[in-house]
């Protein structure tokens, strides 16, 4: 069994230490690790050009029209481990930049996996997330949950941990509680890997607020339910429980989330049903679209604007 590291942060970060001391947790359960740092590639963010949903809405492989950096190298990776420990650092509330636009370029192999699942059932394989920041809590909410975009499509996240109060390069080694709960994060995703795919349930002692995708956040408004987690899309209401707030999911939350098979695909109709209504109105489009294209010149900096 192989247990990939991913890190997000600088050489010899805190984010990057507590990735190293979770795969030496997952080598004392007999697992092959891996590490690599995201800072080390050149992954050019997605441009929107819709290439690979365009070739899925036509029944062909999803494929990204991006050539030339890392990327095709990091797709290969994500198919050689059975395991994954994901760890992004908190500059500002959320995950670093570079995790998102590694995410956005993984939609295309987030497709062909949807549409092999379908196919041959679900593989998806244990994950476990650490969020690393310099404040308190309230200065990195969003840590663990926006790290989860990297792992609902093909990952359960079994085990999740988010790190306060290491700012300077190394300062996290002090602290060596956290440091006992990185070592087990990772022996609990390398254990997780000898479970069948559909045994696999959160183990971590945080399981956050959303009982599916063990989010954190939540989120209310006029068109929604009355809670709403903005990761998953589990829709319910929440509850005291003593001194504790508690999700309680809605029965089709259960089945048609969006780290649900079904709410996935859902998703991938929804895609096709869009592409087909803009082509079915392409002339039209374009003829609205004619008022927009000489409207204003745009700002550029003095040594491109020769």
């Amino acid at each position: 069994m192989k247990v990939f590291g991913l890190t997000c942060g600088r050489k010899m970060g805190n984010c990057e230490i507590a990735v190293k001391e979770a795969l030496m947790g997952a080598e004392e359960v007999g697992a092959e690790v891996e590490i690599m740092r995201l800072m080390d590639l050149n992954i050019k963010p997605c441009r929107g050009c819709e290439s690979c949903t365009q070739k899925m809405t036509k029944g062909e492989p999803a494929e990204c029209a991006i050539k030339g950096d890392d990327m095709s190298f990091v797709m290969e990776k994500f198919g050689q481990f059975d395991g994954l420990i994901l760890g992004a650092p908190v500059y500002f509330l959320a995950p670093t930049g570079y995790l998102k636009v590694l995410n956005d370029r993984m939609i295309s192999r987030d497709m062909n996996f949807d549409i092999d699942a379908a196919k041959s059932g679900e593989k998806k394989r244990p994950a476990g997330l650490i969020s690393v920041g310099g404040g308190g809590w309230d200065w990195g909410p969003m840590g663990i949950s926006l790290m989860k975009l990297l792992t609902f499509t093909e990952f359960v996240v079994v085990d999740q941990l988010q790190v306060t109060g290491a700012a300077r390069p190394g300062q996290i080694v002090l602290d060596e509680k956290v440091m006992e709960n990185a070592r087990r994060l990772g022996r609990r995703v390398a254990e997780a890997i000898a479970r069948p795919a559909e045994e696999l349930t959160f183990v971590g002692d945080d399981p956050g607020l959303c009982p599916i995708c063990h989010s954190n956040m939540v989120v209310s408004g006029k068109n929604w339910s009355p809670a709403e987690c903005p990761i998953c899309g589990a829709k319910g209401t929440l509850k005291l429980d003593g001194d504790n707030v508690v999700m309680i999911v809605d029965e089709k939350s259960l089945q048609e989330n969006r780290v649900a098979l079904k709410g996935r695909l859902k998703h991938l109709a929804e895609i096709k049903n869009v592409t087909e209504r803009y082509y079915a109105n392409k002339d039209e489009i374009q003829k609205r679209m004619k008022k927009y294209k000489s409207y204003l010149t745009y700002t550029m900096p003095p040594s491109k604007s020769k």
